[in-house]
């Protein structure tokens, strides 16, 4: 007679580690933050803030012009790092004074 063989196959760590790998993979698509943040427009836990920012260092030929803009238009894009991240919708714009002064540069 022949010897039987077996079709039992062994569960290896290679196999161990591809069944976690897509585990890991499942669970981040199902936590991931843009997931949650529609979860949380569908059910309506998004709460509105009020969020003041001082922003300096800006370049703007008339800076009049472009406050009574953003006043105008209502609500301004967010950008970080040259990545659009959304929009905010503007309550109020406030121009501060400078801190100091701007004063010639001293060469020497």
């Amino acid at each position: 007679m022949a010897a039987q063989q077996s079709n039992r196959r062994s569960i290896g760590l290679v196999d161990i580690g591809a069944a976690l790998a897509v585990v890991l993979a499942a669970v981040g698509v199902i936590w991931s933050p843009k997931l949650s943040g529609a979860v949380a427009k569908a059910t309506g836990a998004l709460k509105p803030i009020t969020v003041t920012v001082d922003v300096r260092g800006i370049p703007a030929a008339d800076p009049a012009a472009l406050i009574a803009a953003a006043k105008q238009k209502g609500s301004l894009n967010i950008v970080i790092r040259n990545q659009p991240h959304g929009s905010v919708t503007v309550k109020d714009v406030t121009p501060c004074p400078a801190a100091f002064p701007r004063s010639p540069r001293l060469v020497g």
